[in-house]
């Protein structure tokens, strides 16, 4: 009976190491396909009471669109919403697509934070705030 609960104890600590390494080794498999997305830059120009955001976002075929709204998260918070979709009515051809956006935001000249989603997921903005003399 001794004998079988030692090679039992041995067993369990091999498959634990064993589903340890290989847990290591698929979570770098897969830290290695992740796309982390690279930041656009929006430009903010603020004149008359608005913020007038504009910028471009490259799409994966040049059958993909982009929409943006603007959603106010709090007092001091923006949220750009984009949501990308698929016209059908143009033949899709292989290969990247710049799609240009330009939207008005309604709020204070200073103290706020622009955020954005890009179909539901975070997605990194730089903002470039342009001086009235540029």
């Amino acid at each position: 009976m001794g004998d079988m609960l030692r090679r039992l104890m041995v067993f369990t600590v091999v498959a634990c190491g064993a589903s340890y390494v290989i847990l290591l080794f698929a979570g770098k498999i897969v830290e290695a396909n992740t796309v982390v997305p690279t930041p656009i830059i929006v430009r903010d120009s603020f004149s008359y009471g608005a913020h007038s955001l504009s910028g471009s976002l490259t799409l994966p075929s040049i059958c993909d669109d982009v929409g943006v709204h603007i959603e106010e998260a709090s007092t001091t918070e923006y949220d750009l919403i984009f949501t990308t979709w698929q016209d059908h009515s143009v033949t899709c051809s292989p290969g990247a697509v710049s799609r240009a956006f330009r939207i008005m935001a309604f709020a204070p000249a200073s103290g706020i934070v622009f955020g954005a989603t890009l179909d539901g997921t975070n997605f990194p903005i730089v903002i470039d705030r342009m001086t009235p003399d540029e």
